[in-house]
């Protein structure tokens, strides 16, 4: 398989359009199809030869809404994975199993307009997790200008964030992909993750649906290497032992034509090269997506001893809860301190980042305002330090007893707490005539 071509289609309903859509999937031949808002109801039947159909449908009363959809070519070996439960997204999964070569899964991708703007990021994390190499495409509802959009809608901000804090790669096509009345936008796009191969997408104007079908292709014959200077660390004393052992400063003499410079820097280029591959090793990328996958175990624990709690009134729930948020408020100071750590050592002064660091770190903090007080207002540094100091000082300070008190006050105090426990008073005495519980029962 030199190539895999994948097409997403937003129908708003296939089965009104299966004739058109079938001469399309003729015309085009693509590898995949991705469908969104199919439409569907269990008891519909869609098939197109040569295809196997994996789907989702939206249950619901009334007309037939949403649903997501995926053909997959039979001559292509999948499996088709169980769907996760999503609370805030609509998704099918195919998961190609190439020879030779690691398994990659496809998502149908439908984020409905009235999900949750920013949740709906927590049922990305659980696509990412089926596999690490993954193609999420489809509708994502969601408006940003870093893929070819007019404004930035909140849904496209938090989808933005999660896509930069995951290092996932969005393939968009160069043209609108939705068009309604006096606008257009792109809605339509993939989301890859370790995926890393060459590809072309497109907006093709045909099918008659508010959304364009989006053409991604990808060549297989190479891979893109991404050259991350920040994601390996170098011993560079190990590296001057290994350069020390292949490199010999005689070998580089008598030098005496232009055939003979060239081999000799080759070499010399190769020698650097190999020292440094030597010396080098991965830094071990222990970030997680958003929330750790043991973290988002502690809070599902936590929340389930809540609400037994909640429900029974049980104190051993009440222990349970509070046993395991201190257990999660722990672990996530930890997760803090590792990523803050896996940060620091991936800086590096190559690709500018070790500069963007210190830059953040050393930006000015706002100014703390005038401070007033009864003897006038401190502007100044020294004025708002000294202000400070006074307060604290007059908080802090003991009260002075005023000087016409002529007696001894701790002395009264003791006598008067060693009287009253000398002659406690007398036991009151009970009533002639108790009252019984029973008379008002």
């Amino acid at each position: 398989m030199s190539g895999l071509s994948l097409c997403s289609w937003n129908a708003n309903g296939l089965l009104s359009k299966i004739f058109e859509f079938n001469l399309f999937v003729e015309k085009y031949d693509p590898d995949i199809l991705l469908i969104q808002e199919t439409h569907l109801r269990p008891t519909h039947n869609t098939n197109i030869k040569n295809y196997t159909c994996y789907r989702n449908d939206r249950i619901v009363n009334g007309p037939a809404t949403g649903g997501t959809l995926i053909f997959i070519q039979n001559s292509i070996p999948h499996v088709n994975p169980p769907t996760p439960t999503f609370h805030h997204i609509e998704a099918t999964t195919v998961t190609i199993t190439p020879p030779n070569a690691n398994p990659v899964s496809i998502t149908s991708i439908y984020v409905p307009p009235r999900s949750d703007n920013r949740l709906f990021t927590l049922d990305l994390e659980t696509i990412l997790q089926i596999n690490s190499n993954c193609v999420i495409f489809g509708d994502f509802n969601a408006t940003h200008s870093a893929w070819n959009c007019s404004h930035n809608s909140t849904r496209g901000t938090q989808l933005k964030t999660f896509t930069d804090a995951t290092n996932l790669g969005i393939a968009f096509p160069a043209s609108h992909t939705r068009y309604g009345y006096n606008s257009a936008n792109t809605l339509d796009f993939a989301l890859i993750s370790n995926f890393n191969f060459p590809y072309t997408i497109e907006s093709i104007s045909e099918l008659s649906s508010d959304h364009n079908p989006v053409m991604l292709s990808f060549n297989l014959n190479s891979s893109i290497h991404k050259n991350n200077s920040r994601a390996i660390t170098t011993c560079w004393s190990a590296f001057k032992i290994h350069l020390k052992n292949h490199f010999h400063l005689s070998d580089y003499a008598n030098i005496n034509n232009p055939t003979m410079l060239e081999n000799k820097i080759a070499k010399f280029t190769d020698a650097v090269s190999s020292a440094h591959s030597h010396a080098s090793e991965p830094i071990t990328a222990t970030r997680h997506i958003y929330t750790p996958q043991h973290i988002k175990q502690i809070i599902t624990l936590k929340n389930r001893a809540r609400k037994l709690y909640q429900r029974t009134l049980n104190p051993t729930h009440k222990t349970e809860t509070n046993r395991l948020q201190a257990i999660l408020k722990r672990e996530i100071k930890i997760h803090k301190q590792n990523t803050w750590a896996t940060k620091l050592a991936s800086l590096e002064p190559q690709d500018n980042s070790l500069w963007q660091m210190q830059k953040h770190l050393r930006k000015k903090r706002s100014n703390i305002p005038n401070l007033t007080s009864p003897s006038g207002i401190a502007s100044t540094d020294e004025q708002k330090a000294n202000l400070i100091a006074n307060t604290f000082i007059d908080n802090y300070t003991e009260n002075k007893r005023p000087g016409n008190f002529t007696t001894n006050i701790d002395s009264d105090v003791t006598n008067t707490i060693r009287n009253f426990f000398a002659t406690p008073p007398p036991t009151p005495t009970p009533p002639t005539n108790p009252v019984e519980i029973s008379d008002y029962v």
